[in-house]
């Protein structure tokens, strides 16, 4: 990301192909889980999906996070069912890291739009220290951030993206971030080096550009790899070429139970299980023991059963209520 995060559904064709190193033998099982995507730069994460969509022979795919086609790194790909987990693999800490080029300004914010502004802004070698703890306390903690227009955020029904193509000017209403850690490198009088640990929905792209204004000039972003969306990192990532030559792609895939380890869980015996299952809600309470917001059930064999939400019951108390069964 820098990219705006959003979840997704999509149907891809299925189709049988003989690409090299992918067999067009039917799979034994439905997937259904997760796939680790290290993805290049030059391919939109819907590319990946169709691709992956025809591998793994289902319609059935979405993502945990858009990623732009200028960027790389750790893309969630959720397959089968655990398309349904979409939401809760959002919300865990992500790590970027790049470069921002100072100097110019471009309508996307990256140095794949229009330059806008070429004035000019460099930073002083010899200066940078006293600069860089200057953007560090800018650009750390809770910040209001102005999504770039060239973003899927909808306006008025269309997507932002969308406006722009047909050469409207609008500005999006600014919106509350929250940068946990920056990191900035002097590597030239033009450039700067990051890592940025942030939360859902923040825009590298836009902090980039920020930073030109508060260096008094213009910046864009140059390049952005995403290193990680907890609890996962890009090192156990694989290529999509990786995958698709895989002898056994279906082994790749991660669990349903290991895409949800960032939540807290809780184990149910065979009856409780049951309960559960039919609806009996009751027992909810009984089992969970947490202040957070959601809860994980598994099985006694250690299988996603199904996940739960805190709410308040008439009178106010903490109460549980299922957000489905799996």
């Amino acid at each position: 990301m820098d990219s705006e995060i959003r979840e997704l559904s999509l149907d891809v064709p299925v189709q049988n192909h003989s690409d090299k190193g992918q067999s067009e033998e039917p799979l034994s099982v439905s997937p259904c889980g997760g796939i680790l995507i290290d993805k290049p730069a030059g391919l939109t994460s819907t590319d990946v999906l169709r691709r992956l969509g025809r591998l793994y022979q289902t319609k059935k795919l979405g993502h945990a996070g858009t990623l732009d086609p200028m960027a790389t790194g750790l893309l969630i790909v959720v397959v089968g069912r655990a398309t349904r987990l979409q939401d809760y693999l959002v919300h865990g800490k992500k790590v970027y890291t790049g470069v921002i080029r100072l100097g110019i300004a471009t309508d996307s914010d990256d140095v794949t739009g229009n330059v806008i502004d070429n004035s000019g802004l460099e930073i002083s070698h010899s200066l940078w220290a006293d600069t860089e703890i200057l953007i560090k306390e800018q650009f750390t903690g809770e910040i209001l951030q102005r999504p770039p227009s060239v973003s899927a955020i909808k306006v008025s029904g269309e997507r932002g993206y969308e406006r722009v193509r047909r050469g409207e000017e609008f500005s999006l209403p600014a919106r509350s971030v929250f940068i946990e850690k920056s990191e900035f490198t002097f590597i030239s009088n033009n450039r700067i080096q990051y890592r940025i640990c942030c939360s859902k929905g923040t825009f590298i792209r836009a902090i980039a550009r920020d930073i030109g204004h508060f260096l008094g000039g213009s910046a864009t972003l140059e390049s952005i790899r995403r290193n990680v969306v907890s609890p996962f990192t890009v090192d156990q990532a694989l290529t999509i070429e990786d995958v698709e030559k895989h002898p056994n792609p279906t082994s790749v895939i991660i669990s349903p139970e290991e895409l949800l380890a960032d939540y807290q869980s809780f184990e149910l015996n065979d009856s409780q299980e049951k309960d559960l299952r039919n609806g009996k809600q009751h027992i909810l309470s009984d089992v969970i023991s947490t202040e957070a917001e959601v809860a994980v059930l598994l099985s006694a064999q250690h299988k996603l059963v199904a996940v739960a939400g805190r709410t308040s019951n008439a009178e106010g108390l903490p109460n549980w209520k299922l957000r489905f069964v799996f």
